[in-house]
C-alpha cells in the first residue's frame, strides 16, 4: 500500500516539530495583526491638512501653526466669507476654517472625527495666543469663538467604530457564501440578499434603535448593503478562483491592509503617503468616506465612492460566476460521486 508523499511528510514530522510550527505560524499572526494596525497610528503625520482662511492669508493674526509650518501640512486657501467657508465645510472641501479681523472665529465639523476636531481645536488655541501676543490697544482684545458647523450625532459616539464591524462583516459574508451556497446565481443571490438583510439590521441598530446615525435609513441601508457586497463578493471570488486559500486571502487582504488605510480609523491626511491615498481606492475606505459624507455632509458629491464601491462588487460577483469551484462542503461530495 503506497503512502502519499503529503502524509509521508505530515508522518516524517515529530510532534515537536508541528509544536513549533504550529505555535510560530500563530505567533506571526498576531504579530502581522498589531502591525496592520499600530503601523499607522506610529507613522501618521499631518499631511495636507484643507483648512479655509477668511480675511488677509498672511497677517499678525494667523498663528504659528498656519504660517510657519511646513507648507506640506496644511493646504491653505482663501475664502470671501463666513457663508462660503461654511459652504465648503458642508461640502467637504476643507475640514475647517480660521476667520480673521475684528471677530476671530474657528469653524470646525466634529463630524468629521476626533482627530480633526482636535487639529482645529489647536489651531484656535494658537490664533488666540497669536491675538494676545500682539501689541496692546484701546480697543478690547477679542477671543475667538469655535463654531461646530456640522456636529457629530453623539459625542460618545463616531462612526471610526464601525470600520471592524463593517469589514469583519464583509469577510463573514464571503465566507459563508463559500462554505455553505453552490456556485452560480445561488452565489450572487446570497451576497445580494446578505448584503441587503445585514445592512437594514445595522441601521435598525444603529438609526432607529441607538439614534447614532443621522439622515434617511433607506439611503444608508443601501449604500451598506453595497459596502457589504462589495467586500464579501470579493472574498467569495477569491474563493472559486484559487481555492479555500482564497478565503485567507481575502480576509487577510482586507483586515490587515485595507481596513488600517482606510480613513476611517485615521483621517486619510495622517497615514504614510501614498497609503492613504490608495486606500481611497479599496472598498473600505471607499464605504467609510462615502457613509460619513451621506448621513453628515449630504451635499457632498459622493458619486467616485459609489462607482468604487458598484466596481468591486461587480468584480466580487464576476469571479463568483465564472468560478467553477464547488463550496466547501459540497467539494468532498462530489470528488465521492466521480
Amino acid at each position: 500500500m503506497s503512502v502519499s508523499p503529503i502524509r509521508a511528510k505530515r508522518q516524517f514530522l515529530s510532534p515537536w516539530w508541528r509544536v513549533g510550527i504550529a505555535t510560530a505560524t500563530a505567533t506571526l499572526v498576531i504579530f502581522l495583526v498589531l502591525l496592520a494596525f499600530v503601523w499607522p497610528s506610529k507613522t501618521a503625520e499631518l499631511k495636507h491638512f484643507p483648512i479655509v482662511i477668511v480675511g488677509p492669508k498672511y497677517t499678525t493674526q494667523l498663528p504659528p501653526i498656519l504660517a510657519y509650518a511646513d507648507k506640506d501640512q496644511f493646504l491653505l486657501t482663501v475664502a470671501p466669507s463666513r457663508s462660503a467657508a461654511v459652504s465648503l465645510i458642508k461640502a467637504r472641501k476643507v475640514y475647517g476654517a480660521v476667520i480673521l479681523g475684528q471677530n476671530p472665529e474657528i469653524l470646525t465639523a466634529s463630524a468629521n472625527g476626533e482627530i480633526i476636531t482636535q487639529v482645529m481645536s489647536e489651531v484656535g488655541i494658537q490664533l488666540q495666543d497669536t491675538i494676545s501676543n500682539l501689541p496692546a490697544s484701546d480697543a478690547e482684545m477679542p477671543t475667538v469663538v469655535t463654531s461646530d458647523i456640522v456636529p457629530a450625532a453623539s459625542t460618545n459616539f463616531d462612526l471610526s467604530v464601525l470600520a471592524f464591524p463593517l469589514v469583519l462583516g464583509g469577510i463573514i459574508g464571503g465566507v459563508f457564501c463559500s462554505i455553505f451556497v453552490p456556485r452560480g446565481l445561488w452565489r450572487v443571490g446570497m451576497l445580494t440578499g446578505y448584503g441587503v438583510f445585514t445592512a437594514t439590521v445595522v441601521v435598525l441598530v444603529l438609526h432607529t434603535w441607538l439614534n447614532l446615525l443621522p439622515g434617511s435609513f433607506v439611503t444608508s441601508a443601501a449604500l451598506l448593503a453595497l459596502v457589504f457586497m462589495s467586500i464579501s463578493g470579493v472574498v467569495a471570488g477569491l474563493y472559486v478562483t484559487i481555492g479555500p486559500a482564497g478565503l485567507g486571502i481575502g480576509a487577510t487582504y482586507t483586515l490587515l491592509i485595507a481596513n488600517p488605510i482606510s480613513g476611517l480609523l485615521l483621517p486619510p491626511e495622517f497615514i504614510l503617503a501614498p497609503w492613504g491615498t490608495i486606500g481611497q481606492w479599496l472598498a473600505p475606505g471607499a464605504a467609510g468616506t462615502a457613509l460619513r459624507s451621506l448621513v453628515y455632509f449630504p451635499a457632498t458629491d459622493i458619486s467616485p465612492q459609489l462607482g468604487l464601491l458598484i466596481s468591486w462588487a461587480l468584480i466580487g460577483i464576476t469571479l463568483v460566476l465564472l468560478g467553477k469551484r464547488d463550496s466547501v462542503l459540497q467539494a468532498p461530495n462530489s470528488h465521492r460521486k466521480a
